[in-house]
């Protein structure tokens, strides 16, 4: 019987362990940009936020091609960066296993792209994502469709 209670508790321990969900980490970054940004269409087409020094910033930027992204000087509420830090608190690892990279082909068919950008002691981290679900890995879904949540909030 006791052999019997320390394979289940065990097997239940793998068992949590294997069925872990996404890899999170705390993100701590000096910098944290993110967005997105169409590249045909009228009017706002980048819609970015930086985060830094506890307070969330809107950009002033209509377009975005990879250019220097320009930010208000005037932080957006309290309210706003509270929202916003769960991006930094819920940051996949997986990000950070895949630095610099591009994920799809984000606005090559006019379906416009999610954007993130990390400073950390004057290193820039970056990555581009596509919006088309089947076009991200499984690892960031559901991250991507929380910025995409906030993005909409906070515009």
């Amino acid at each position: 019987m006791k052999n019997i209670l320390y394979f289940s508790f065990f097997s239940f321990l793998l068992l949590s362990i294997a069925c872990k969900k996404d890899s999170l980490i705390n993100l701590d970054p000096d910098t944290f940009i993110f967005g997105k940004a169409c590249g045909e269409c009228s009017g706002n087409c980048a819609i970015f936020y930086k985060i830094e020094d506890g307070k969330i910033f809107s950009d002033l930027n209509d377009f975005y091609y990879a250019q220097e992204l320009k930010f208000s000087d005037t932080s957006l509420l309290d309210e706003s960066y509270q929202s916003a830090k769960s991006l930094l608190e819920e940051f996949p690892e997986y990000f950070i296993e895949n630095p610099d990279k591009t994920f799809g082909c984000p606005d090559c068919a006019d379906q416009c792209g999610f954007y993130i950008i990390s400073y950390k002691n004057g290193k820039k981290t970056y990555w581009n994502i596509d919006t088309f679900k089947s076009n991200q890995p499984a690892e960031i879904q559901s991250y991507v469709d929380k910025m995409e949540n906030i993005i909409d909030q906070l515009n």
